[in-house]
This record gives C-alpha cells, sequence and structure tokens, in this order.
C-alpha cells in the first residue's frame, strides 16, 4: 500500500514538474490565474494540478463530501481531478527530556541527558480524486458569495476604502506625468495612483501597487536578503492584480503576460515555485482581507459611532419637549457657537427674524456652520439615543449653555459624550471626574481635557494607563499630598511603556522605545511623554506601517531640532536653569555655532528659581572655552543659524550644480579633448548597478542617460586610454573626484574634438554606447540651472600666446552653437507675420545671458548699415563687450553673424533681452529670498533697530502678510507688517490691521503686480466700481470670467436694482475686508484708425488717431454709400491691426470679429467698444438706397425714423414716422421695406446727398412751376412762338402791379435772357435762362424779386421791325405809358399793329 502511494505521489510530482514549465505560456497562465483565483485558498501544487485537468472547474469536492455536505452525486463517467492532500501519521520516539524553565536537557544522576517517549506528528501527503460542481448533480449549492464589481463598478468607494485599510502605506490619487497608471514611492512611501481613470482601471493599478508595497519594500527585502529582479517584481504583482480582479468579477481581458515565457527561461524551479507560491499566498490575503474588510464597511453604523474631542452637540427642543433634535456642529468653536445662538434669541425676541420662516439650523449654516442631525423625535438615530449637549435652545424656556450646568451635571454630559456609544469608564473613575470638577468649578475647557484624557487613554491601553491620567491629575489637587520620591521624566516614560506593552497585545519595537525615552531626556516633561505614548500605541494598533512611521519621523524632527544631539532640557533643569525659549547647548556646540556668527548665552543656574537663573552674552571665543557648565541659545537666534546653515548648504549645491553644468557643456559642446566619467548614485533604485552590460540586458534594463551623474570631468590628450582612466580612478583618483571607485556599470565619456564617445564599464573591457551621449544631451539642454560656460573675449592670436586655444575653441563652437538656435527658434516660430511671444525663451535658458548677449550685439554691429534693427537695439549693442577678432586679414567675427531676416531678427532680440531682464529679476529676488511664517522670531526689519516676531496673521488676495511685535519692547512700540518674503510693508502700527494697515497693504499688493487678474471671485460684499463711476455691491460670492465679453458679474446699485456687468468695466475692488484692488494700467492700443472707402480703385486712404473721439468724428463724417472702415492697431511687438466698425449697405455695424481672437479681450478695448457703441447709437443717421428705379431714404427723427420714397423722377411717391427709436436703423429699414414688398438685401446704398440734392432741384423747380402758373398766366405767352422770336427778336414785357417794376424776356440761342427794372426804369437784375428745350413759359425769375408777391400783367408784345424795335400795346390805358417807355430806349410804337 506504502508502496503504491509513493508510486502515484511520484507520478504526479511528476506531472507538477512539466506543469511548471507548461503554464508559463501567455494562455496557460492565464488560466492558472483564474483557478487560483477560484481557489485561492489552495496550495501551489493543487491549483496547478487543477488547471492542468480541468481549468474551468470552479468548487470542487470529494465523492463523499458531495453526498454528504451538498446532497449531491457525481455523475456517472465522470473523471475525477487528481490532487495532493495531507495525510500525517503518528509515531512515537525516544527523545532528550527537556527542563521547562531552563529550556535545557535534563541530566540525570548518572550523569547522561534523561529521556522520554512522545508521540510525533509525521508530515506524509497521499493522491486523492476530487470532482468540480459541474461533474456532479442534485440539490442546487448556493452561489459563491463573491461581491461582484462589474459594469459601473458599483462597490467602488467600499473597494478602495476597504483597499486602503489593507495597504501597508497610504494610497493617494494625484498628477502622474508620463503614461504610468501608479507607481508605490519606494523613500516616501506611499502608493500614487494617477487620478481621473475609470474605476475600474484605479482598482486595478491600486491592486497592483498594494502588492508591491506589500512584497516588494526595497528596506524589508533587504533586511530579509532577498534579491528579486523587475521582471520578477512585474511578474508577481500583476499576477496578484490579475487573480484579485478576476476573483471579485473585474474585467481582466486587458490583461497580457506575453513576456512570461521569456521570464520563465531564466528562472530555476526552486525561483519559479516560490515565486508562484508568493503569488498564491499574497493573493489569497488580499482577497480575504478585502472581503473582511467590505463587509465591516457595509454594516450599519450610526451618523457617529463615537465623538471626539472637538465636537459639538446643540439640543433643541420645543412643544413642551415633545419635539427634540439633536445635532452635531462642525466648523464652529464652543464659543462661537455660543454667540451665534445668542445672537439668533436677541434677533427672534426683537421680531428680526420669524422662527418658523428662519430656524436656528439654517441659521447657523449661514453663519458657517455644517450641521448634521444625530437623534430626533421622528426616529432618527433611535438606535443610539443622545442625551448629552453642549448648547441647548429650548423654545419654550430659551437657551442653556454648558457652563450654565452645575459641575455634577457637566461631568455627566462630559462623560457620555466620550464614552458613546458605550460605557466604558468605572464608577470609581466617574467619582474622580465629579471630585476634579468640584474642585475647579467653573473650569470646563479643563474638566473637558480630562475627561478626554481618560478616554484616549483607555483606547490605547485600557484602565492602568487611565489610572496614569487621574494621578497626573491628582496631582494638581491644591492639597495634594507631598512624593515620596519624584521620577525623572525618563523614569516616567519606562513606566508608561511597561504599562501600555502589559495591557496590550502588541509591543513597542526597540525603535519606538528608544525613541520614547529619548524624547523624555530632551523634553523633560511628563505630559508630553503621556501623549507621545497614548499617539504610538494608537499608531501601532493601525493597520499598515504610514502612520507609524510618520509619527516616529514627527517625534525624531522634534529631537533632532535641538541645537545639540549631546545635551537635552534635562541637564538645563538639574542645573537648576529654567528659562523659556533657551535652548541648551555644550561647550563644543557653542563655540561652533559662536565661530558661525550666532549669539551664545553662558547660563548660570539658580536651583531654588530656575526661571531666574541668569544668562550672559558671550563677546568672546575665551570666554566659552573658559567655561564648562551649560551653553544656551533662543529659539529664534537657533532658527535664524538653521536658515544660514541651509542656506549655505542650497548655495554649495547650486555651484556643484552649476559646476557640473559648465563641465558637461564643454564635454558635450566644445570642440576641444575632453573625458568625463558618469556614475549611478548610490541612494537611486537603478537594480542594474555595477552588473555586467550582458546581465543587465537579459533581465530587462536598457542602460539609460538619465540614471547618471557626472562625477568627474577633465582634459583629454591622445595619449589617454580607457585603461588608463580606469586604473587612475581605482589606484590614484584625483582629490576632485568626487565619485565612488571606477567599477562596472560606471560610463566614461571622451570628445576627441571630432567625435564623443560613451562607454560603458563592463565585467570584461568597454563597450560603445551609442545613444548615451544624446541623451545626457537632451538632458543638458533641459537643464534648469542657468550656469553656462564663460564668452572668450580674446582673439585667436591672443588664445594661443596665452596657450588657451581649447578655451578659444570651446567658446568659438558654442557661438556657433548658439548663432544656429536663434536661427533655427526664429524658424519655428515665425509664420509670415508674428513671431510667437516665447520664441526666444528656451535659447536663452539653454546659452544663458553673456553668450546671447555677445551674439546679438556681434550681428547688429556687423550689420550696422542695416536700418531694420531699431535704434533702441543698435544703441543696446555699442554698449555689449565684441572685441575684434581679425586673424591674417579675415574677420572671425562675421562667422558669428545670425542669418534670419533683419526685422523679423530685430523682434527676436527685443524678446531675448526681455526675457535675460526677467531672469535677472527672478535671480534676484531668489538671492534675497526671505520667509516669514506665524512662528518666525528675530526678524530684522529694514530701518527699524532691533528684531521682530510674529504676532498675527492675515491673508489677502492670496498672500500672507504678517503683524509683528519687538522682541524687546513689544507692543510698547509701534507694530509693523511685513509681507510673506521679508518686505517691509506697512509700518507706525498702533491697532494692528486697520484701516491705514489695509490702505498700505492695498498699495502693496498694487505696486507688485497684484490686480483684479489676480482674483478668482469677488467675495460678498464687496464694493465694486466700474469705469463708468458706478458702484455696485456684491450681495454673494461672483465668480470671475476674464474670458468673455458678456456680462456675467452681478451688482446692486444704490437704489438696490441689480446690475450686470463684464469683468473688464469694472475700475476698482473693495474687498469686504478693506483691500482694494485695480484694474491695472494696459497700452494695448497704439492707434485708431479710419478707412475711406475699401472698395475704392487705387490706393485705399487710411487715417490715424490717437484718440477715439477723433477717429469717431472722422468716420461719421465720410458717407455711408462708401464701405469705410474703423479699426484699432496694438502695441505688440508684432503688431496687429483689428477692423471694430464697417459699414456695408449703408448700415454702420460692430464687425465682432475681435470677440473670436485671443488677446483682444482687455479692459482698455472693452470700453472702446463700448464707447463706440454709445457713439453708434447717438448719431443721427442719413441713407439713401435704389430699389429697382425708385429711391428709398431713412433718417434718424425724434420719435424714430423718417424715411420718404421717390420715383425715377425724384418725385416722392410715399413716406412716413417710423415711431420705435428702440430698434437700430437696419432693422427699421427692413421693417419699413417688408411692408412695401421689398428688403432690404436687394436695395443698392446710394450717395445720400446727391440724391437730395437731385430732389430739392425738382422740387425747386415744380416750386417755380408753381408760382409761374400762379404769377404769369398761360395767357400771357399765347402766340409767342421761340422760332419766330429767334429771327425777330420778338420778346415779353410785363409790369408788376404792386412793385410797378418791369420784367422783361428775350429768346436766345442758348434759351432766354431776361432783365428787371424798378418803377423809375433802372435795371436791378439781369441773366440768362439756358434750358432751350423748357416750356416758353418756364423762366427763371430769380428769388429777389418777391415773385410770389407780384402779378404781372400783359402790355403788349415787343417786336423787331427793320433795324429797330416795335412794341404793340394792348389796352389804351397802357398805350401812353409804354410810349414813354420805349421812347425812352429810342424805339417806335405803332398802336393796334402785329
Amino acid at each position: 500500500m506504502a508502496n503504491n502511494i509513493e508510486k502515484q505521489l511520484k507520478e504526479i510530482l511528476e506531472r507538477l514538474e512539466q506543469g511548471v514549465k507548461e503554464i508559463f505560456t501567455s494562455e496557460r497562465y492565464t488560466e492558472y490565474l483564474n483557478t487560483m483565483s477560484k481557489f485561492h485558498n489552495y496550495s501551489f501544487n493543487n491549483t496547478l494540478l487543477i488547471t492542468m485537468q480541468k481549468p474551468e472547474a470552479t468548487l470542487v469536492a470529494g465523492y463523499q463530501a458531495w453526498q454528504k455536505k451538498f446532497n449531491r452525486h457525481v455523475k456517472r463517467g465522470e473523471k475525477g481531478i487528481q490532487i495532493i492532500a495531507p495525510a500525517p501519521i503518528r509515531e512515537k520516539q525516544e527523545i532528550e527530556k527537556i527542563d521547562p524553565v531552563t529550556k535545557e536537557p535534563v541530566i540525570g544522576d548518572d550523569g547522561q541527558p534523561e529521556t522520554e517517549i512522545v508521540e510525533m506528528v509525521i508530515p506524509r501527503f497521499r493522491v486523492t480524486t476530487v470532482f468540480d460542481v459541474s461533474q456532479t448533480e442534485g440539490e442546487p449549492i448556493a452561489e459563491l458569495e463573491v461581491p461582484e464589481l462589474t459594469g459601473s463598478v458599483q462597490f467602488y468607494d467600499t473597494f478602495m476604502e476597504a483597499l486602503q485599510n489593507i495597504s501597508p502605506v497610504p494610497i493617494r490619487m494625484m498628477e502622474i506625468e508620463g503614461e504610468a497608471k501608479g507607481y508605490y514611492h519606494q523613500t516616501e512611501k506611499y502608493i500614487a495612483i494617477q487620478e481621473n481613470m475609470s474605476n475600474l482601471q484605479t482598482m486595478k493599478t491600486g491592486v497592483h501597487e498594494v502588492s508591491h508595497a506589500l512584497l516588494h519594500d526595497r528596506e524589508v527585502m533587504d533586511v530579509e536578503g532577498i534579491l528579486k529582479d523587475r521582471t520578477t517584481k512585474e511578474v508577481e504583482a500583476e499576477s496578484i492584480a490579475y487573480i484579485v480582479c478576476n476573483h471579485f468579477g473585474l474585467d481582466t481581458s486587458e490583461y497580457s503576460f506575453t513576456y512570461i515565457a521569456s521570464w520563465c527561461e531564466s528562472k530555476d524551479m526552486k525561483a519559479l515555485r516560490a515565486s508562484m507560491d508568493t503569488i498564491r499566498k499574497t493573493s489569497a490575503e488580499v482577497i480575504e482581507n478585502i472581503e473582511t474588510q467590505m463587509h465591516e464597511l457595509e454594516m450599519e453604523r450610526p451618523v457617529r459611532d463615537t465623538f471626539h474631542k472637538e465636537d459639538l452637540i446643540l439640543h433643541l427642543s420645543g412643544s413642551m419637549g415633545s419635539e427634540f433634535t439633536y445635532d452635531l456642529i462642525e466648523n464652529m468653536s464652543r464659543e462661537q457657537l455660543e454667540q451665534n445662538v445668542g445672537e439668533y434669541v436677541r434677533l427672534l425676541e426683537s421680531g428680526e427674524i420669524e422662527e418658523n420662516e428662519k430656524p436656528l439650523e439654517s441659521f447657523l449654516e449661514e453663519k458657517g456652520a455644517a450641521v448634521t442631525p444625530l437623534y430626533d423625535s421622528s426616529g432618527h438615530g433611535e438606535n443610539y439615543p443622545i442625551d448629552f449637549y453642549d448648547v441647548e435652545y429650548d423654545a419654550d424656556t430659551g437657551v442653556t449653555y454648558f457652563s450654565d450646568l452645575s459641575p455634577k451635571e457637566q461631568v455627566e454630559m462630559l462623560v457620555q459624550k466620550a464614552e458613546f456609544p458605550r460605557n466604558v469608564f468605572s464608577e470609581e473613575e466617574k467619582a474622580f471626574v465629579n471630585e476634579y470638577a468640584e474642585t475647579f468649578p467653573g473650569q470646563v475647557e479643563r474638566l473637558n481635557d480630562l475627561v478626554w484624557d481618560m478616554r484616549e487613554s483607555y483606547d490605547e491601553a485600557g484602565s492602568k494607563l487611565v489610572y496614569e491620567v487621574i494621578q497626573a491629575a491628582r496631582a494638581n489637587f491644591p492639597a495634594k499630598e507631598p512624593e515620596i520620591e519624584e521620577e525623572t521624566a525618563m523614569q516616567y516614560a519606562h513606566r508608561l511603556i511597561e504599562t501600555a506593552e502589559a495591557a496590550n497585545t502588541g509591543d513597542f519595537t526597540d525603535s519606538q522605545r528608544n525613541l520614547i525615552v529619548n524624547f523624555a531626556y530632551k523634553m523633560d516633561d511628563k505630559d508630553e511623554v503621556l501623549g507621545l505614548v497614548n499617539r504610538m500605541m494608537t499608531a501601532i494598533r493601525r493597520p499598515g506601517s504610514e502612520y507609524t512611521r510618520s509619527l516616529m519621523n514627527e517625534i525624531q524632527a522634534q529631537i533632532d531640532n535641538f541645537p545639540d544631539g549631546m545635551v537635552g532640557f534635562t541637564e538645563m533643569h538639574e542645573a537648576g536653569i529654567q528659562l523659556d525659549h533657551m535652548l541648551p547647548l555644550t561647550k563644543d556646540r557653542a563655540y561652533e555655532l559662536y565661530r558661525g556668527g550666532a549669539e551664545i548665552y553662558i547660563l548660570h543656574g539658580n536651583p531654588e528659581n530656575p526661571q531666574r537663573a541668569e544668562q550672559v552674552l558671550a563677546e568672546t571665543e575665551n570666554e566659552i572655552l573658559g567655561y564648562d557648565g551649560i551653553f544656551g541659545i533662543t529659539e529664534t537666534e537657533w532658527e535664524v543659524q538653521k536658515e544660514r546653515e541651509v542656506s549655505a548648504t542650497k548655495q554649495e549645491a547650486l555651484e556643484q550644480q552649476s559646476a557640473e553644468k559648465i563641465d558637461e557643456t564643454l564635454l558635450l559642446h566644445g570642440e576641444s579633448g575632453r573625458f568625463a566619467i558618469y556614475q549611478m548614485d548610490s541612494g537611486d533604485e537603478h537594480t542594474y548597478q555595477f552588473m555586467g552590460m550582458e546581465s543587465a540586458e537579459s533581465l530587462g534594463y536598457t542602460i539609460d542617460g538619465k540614471d547618471y551623474r557626472m562625477v568627474y570631468a577633465a582634459p583629454w590628450m591622445p595619449t589617454i586610454t580607457l585603461d588608463n582612466i580606469f586604473e587612475r580612478f581605482n589606484i590614484d583618483r584625483p582629490e576632485d573626484f568626487r565619485g565612488h571607485s571606477l567599477s562596472v556599470s560606471d560610463v566614461i565619456v571622451i570628445n576627441r574634438g571630432a567625435e564623443i564617445t560613451a562607454y560603458y564599464v563592463d565585467s570584461f573591457g568597454f563597450q560603445e554606447l551609442p545613444e548615451f551621449v544624446q541623451q545626457r544631451m537632451n538632458m543638458l539642454e533641459h537643464n534648469s540651472v542657468r550656469a553656462y560656460p564663460p564668452v572668450y573675449k580674446g582673439t585667436l592670436e591672443q588664445a594661443m600666446g596665452e596657450r588657451d586655444v581649447d578655451a578659444y575653441l570651446d567658446s568659438r563652437k558654442l557661438n556657433l552653437d548658439c548663432k544656429k538656435a536663434i536661427e533655427e527658434a526664429i524658424r519655428e516660430n515665425f509664420d509670415g507675420l508674428h513671431l510667437k511671444q516665447d520664441a526666444a525663451k528656451e535659447v536663452v535658458e539653454r546659452f544663458g545671458e553673456e553668450r546671447m548677449n555677445f551674439v546679438m550685439a556681434n550681428t547688429i554691429r556687423e550689420l550696422s548699415h542695416d536700418g531694420r534693427f531699431s535704434r533702441q537695439n543698435k544703441d543696446w549693442a555699442e554698449h555689449i563687450e565684441v572685441p575684434e577678432n581679425i586673424s591674417r586679414g579675415r574677420n572671425l567675427n562675421l562667422d558669428y553673424v545670425i542669418e534670419s531676416h533683419p526685422a523679423v531678427l530685430d523682434g527676436f532680440i527685443d524678446m531675448a533681452r526681455a526675457e535675460i531682464r526677467m531672469q535677472r529679476i527672478e535671480q534676484a529676488i531668489g538671492e534675497n529670498e526671505v520667509t516669514i511664517t506665524a512662528e518666525t522670531r528675530g526678524y530684522e526689519a529694514e530701518g527699524h533697530n532691533g528684531t521682530w516676531h510674529t504676532v498675527d496673521e492675515k491673508e489677502y488676495a492670496g498672500e500672507k502678510f504678517f503683524l509683528m511685535e519687538h522682541d524687546e519692547f513689544g507692543s510698547d512700540v509701534a507694530g509693523i507688517i511685513v509681507a510673506e518674503n521679508g518686505q517691509l510693508v506697512a509700518e507706525d502700527l498702533w491697532n494692528g490691521f486697520d484701516a491705514g494697515a489695509l490702505e498700505a497693504v492695498s498699495e502693496y499688493l498694487q505696486e507688485n503686480g497684484t490686480t483684479l487678474y489676480d482674483l478668482s471671485e469677488f467675495p460678498k460684499d464687496s464694493a465694486v466700481t466700474l469705469r463708468s463711476g458706478q458702484t455696485l455691491t456684491t450681495e454673494e460670492i461672483q465668480a470671475v470670467q476674464k474670458d468673455t465679453w458678456e456680462e456675467t458679474i452681478v451688482g446692486k446699485n444704490e437704489s438696490g436694482t441689480d446690475v450686470r456687468f463684464n469683468f473688464h468695466a469694472v475700475s476698482e475692488v473693495k474687498l469686504p475686508e478693506g483691500i482694494k484692488l485695480k484694474m491695472p494700467e494696459i497700452h494695448y492700443v497704439d492707434n485708431f484708425y479710419v478707412m475711406e472707402d475699401v472698395n475704392a480703385e487705387g490706393v485705399v486712404k487710411v487715417n490715424r488717431y490717437e484718440s477715439l473721439d477723433e477717429a469717431m468724428q472722422e468716420y461719421l463724417r465720410l458717407p455711408n454709400h462708401q464701405e469705410k472702415v474703423l479699426g484699432i492697431q496694438n502695441t505688440e511687438t508684432m503688431q496687429e491691426s483689428m477692423d471694430f466698425i464697417r459699414c456695408e449697405n449703408g448700415i454702420d455695424r460692430l464687425t465682432h470679429a475681435y470677440e473670436q481672437i485671443g488677446g483682444w479681450l482687455n479692459p482698455e478695448i472693452y470700453e472702446a467698444v463700448n464707447k463706440m457703441e454709445n457713439m453708434l447709437d447717438w448719431n443721427e443717421v442719413q441713407i439713401a438706397y435704389q430699389i429697382g428705379k425708385q429711391y428709398f431714404t431713412i433718417q434718424t427723427a425724434e420719435d424714430g425714423y423718417d424715411y420718404t420714397f421717390y420715383n425715377e423722377d425724384y418725385q416722392e411717391d410715399d413716406g412716413g414716422i417710423y415711431d420705435n427709436p428702440t430698434i437700430y436703423v437696419d432693422e427699421a429699414a427692413s421693417d419699413i421695406l417688408e411692408d412695401k414688398g421689398y428688403s432690404l438685401e436687394d436695395a443698392k446704398v446710394v450717395d445720400y446727398e446727391e440724391l437730395m440734392a437731385d430732389v430739392e432741384e425738382v422740387q425747386e423747380e415744380q416750386m417755380q412751376r408753381i408760382q409761374l402758373e400762379k404769377n404769369c398766366p398761360a395767357s400771357i405767352f399765347e402766340g409767342f412762338r421761340r422760332e419766330e422770336a429767334m429771327q425777330t427778336y420778338e420778346g415779353i414785357a410785363m409790369q408788376f402791379t404792386r412793385s410797378k417794376g418791369y420784367l422783361t424776356i428775350q429768346a436766345t440761342e442758348e434759351g432766354y435772357s431776361f432783365i428787371f427794372y424798378d418803377s423809375d426804369l433802372h435795371e436791378i437784375q439781369g441773366g440768362d435762362y439756358d434750358n432751350p428745350d423748357g416750356d416758353k413759359y418756364e423762366y427763371d425769375l430769380s428769388e429777389n424779386e418777391n415773385f410770389e408777391k407780384l402779378n404781372a400783367v400783359e402790355m403788349g408784345k415787343l417786336y423787331r421791325y427793320g433795324d429797330g424795335f416795335k412794341f404793340q400795346a394792348l389796352g389804351s390805358g397802357y398805350v401812353g405809358g409804354m410810349t414813354e417807355l420805349f421812347k425812352n430806349f429810342g424805339l417806335d410804337i405803332d398802336e393796334g399793329r402785329d
């Protein structure tokens, strides 16, 4: 039988050996992980056996187990799954007898060890057969209770909270650069997960990184002596993530294990089994722990399952107690809560508010409190009833504050609150609290501290630690018993540790015990020690190590903050010295700090009154060396000294980085021979450090320049070989060499002048690294350290004479590189019209101020004849040192001339100079950087004697300001306000941050460039002043939108009316705290231009104006039938122009194109647009259109618009008044034309003035015609024939009845001539009427004669007779007159003849 079992086991183990190799393909490996997710409690061997025989199995059991446990039976013909089952045996063995106390063998009387017979359990295994549930039939079985996290990942929050609880380090969601979804930070001990991923991806990544934290912590692996390559770590973490996600039903289709086969080939069987067992055990642990945590998290729990010291409870009741509520109040102190409840009651009593309209909870929320109902009369929270409060408001009886209660009631309330939800204190402990309350009545905070100290101590170590709290509190009783022997802080720490450990299942580690005792020694304060023990017990009871590590780091930082690690407060106190703000020093440390410039005090103890111990400022080194007692340094002076040390360290590091950058620049970009050594930092996680190249590459590593740092650089000569370098840097290393002995995995780079080559120091010899040099060049290009090789200012001959040719050649090469980089930057950043704003930034960063100035100034000076360079840049170039460099008659400086278009290059130089100025400012700010905090002491204010310390802190517009008092004289002298950067803001202050101080703060903010643009919102109750002068008040927070032309902000004017406005319409904002911020002065407009007619042939006339008023006046003066334009040219380096108003088809319209193009939205443009709109609205419009053969005019009128239609003869057909002045002229015209059946689109704009001239001419002719017909009847002209009159000189004569004047009309070739006479026949006026085609009666009778007042009467006809004229009179009454008339002209009158 035994042989048969052995045989079966051997066979199955052989199958396992083969199966292990088979599963490590992508497909089979996934099957194996699926099986493991379902059978995570099975061994590696059995999981693999199930995978090999039936990978789809979900639940297996033996033949009998299916029948007895599940009432199911195996189907006939089913083939079982063979697995290995434990079959231990028991057998008796004779062994040495061991003493249970000493653990040593028991020696008999004969001197030999005694023996005894014991029964031993010997592990054995056998092969057994199981069947999957799919191979059985019978009663249904319950589904496996696995939380399903598919689809929308319903339980995401619970899963992630459970994962956080089981993780050994915190999990943080953050923005991760690059494509990584997450990582485990080995140094700072936290897991980072890329934020904003899907829930599914976040959970997968979380499990993966938690696996790394559990298995691959570098410190733990080092301690345990575990070595794993990077691929093994990834296989383990990814496999565990797959198993866990698959177990919880997450989509695992994206997982791929294509690399598993190659990884398997590099591992022996033992290593493979070890990794698989690690995966199995860890995944099982993770699954079980997550399930447990999720179950606990999903259990019903109260709103608050426990209370904290700072929690406040408000009890509300009414209707004689039948209605009540207990609310948790957060974000508000006890004092604030009591004040706000008191104010609420006062407002109720005064009738200013009604309780049914505004309950107390709503009132408190308006004051900033967060109110959470815990328990009320409706049944909410009845499983966790509450009967304690901090403030009670009863609608029937009024307000009760906690301080109003009796000591006994206070104790009851506090104890119930601290114990909630179950009793934890004994009756004796409660009795002591009552005793304490009666001993110190009215001291609520003191009583509160005692109760919560007891509760926290109970949580950490039970009643034993509570007893210590009570004893410490009792020591403060007025009638305390004298101590028999005073216990030191260190003894107290030892006793607390023992007490805490005795009451707890876990123990402190040695490092934790040492830390507590060292803390006690340094601080010599029992209360501080007790608090630390409580916090440490809390830490070690939490899952994971992050909280413990954080606490230990915090305490260690407090210890390290002592300026001298060799002495603490214990020695100081024992010497009778107990001085506030004084830290102890030994002689050696005191001497060292004194030499560093610190103020050191010699301390003389006073055991009777340690607070009055003497302190004497040491004036000389000898005073320190000659004293053997305790020395001291003030906390303020120590902070200053630490800043000095930190500053010195930073400066040293910066100098080191600068030297490295310059060396590497010369190595990679210089022309002279140089070599350098690169090594990996020993603190970095580069697992291929000290590996040969073949080994590193076999493990999947790539040699990358980013993993290295230059540690040495020196000149190279052809006689220096790689072997020379290796030997020297192992045997005779230079003194300035900063690295370790040259070893495998280090890199040597050699610049031989013509080529640069990198070599990997391999296990045997050296291997070239083709990509290493380019990788380092890329890193150098993005190196932010501003350090650059100097420009060689001498000539080539000078360099040769001084044997400094290498420096000359390196500088020349960098000058040429700089020239080419500028040309490339211009090519890439110039689009044909504009040069991008940051075009010069990258080049300046790369080459530095000196070389950029040299190359740019050299170019301008060599091309000084070119007028396309500005006068400013030419003047600047003259002040840059650019020595002549003539060699053998050739100007070598011409090699550095930038070959870009001069106009564009001039703009680039402007940008580069501006960038250099900005870098100088940044550097100056960095060098003078001072940071003021709430703890600052010893600050030396400019222009003020002595030192200062912070007493108050405020934040305005995102910047902190600190009110400071004099260290020596305190509030006896005026205070000052200092900005966070150390700049003095205000002085002579007696009332802190009063109105005058805030005015100074406002000026400081404005002077330092803080404007309205720095606000993201206008706070409630801000006073907003618009550019129009109107003042508004914001009644609620208003979000600021700086990128829209819409009016998105609302404020109330003085009359209480809401006014909407745009951010850019604001001139100033006064914040509620009194700070004023203004809109910055923006000079974006260079000029306004007016184009007269863009459609005109030839050159378009453009006029430019400095003011908008002048431009608008000219624009509106131009006729509307022209397509005129008004626009703005800006002040940008590459100036841009934008049309703002266009006249199209007679209508002046804002283009709104400026709203679509970035950069044009600013207060100056916004104000200009508003002004344009207003001027267009107030402009009186006159437009004329031609529609077919008709004409249409429209013009502004008092009640709207006046319009008229004319026919083709310019005669008025129709017209009227459009009485709606609120709409624009184009809308009015469209409405009028639509009523007539026309469309404005069909109308063609014409010259309004010309049309009106034609209309007036027609109207005048009509008037003349009417007047003529009225005053000169047609009968006068009867019988008058123009053609005959031209031959006979026949004319017409008439007299005016009223004026007695005369008119004569004579036909001429051109038309007619006429003469007016007065009554005495004196000629008054004459003229010609050049219209021979007109009717014979259409004569121009001149308006001067007031023709409408005259009535003409026909006298007769005047005609030519022979060589003279004859006049035929009509009627005897006129004969005499006419005879006399014409006699005067020498004419013959023949009465009665034609």
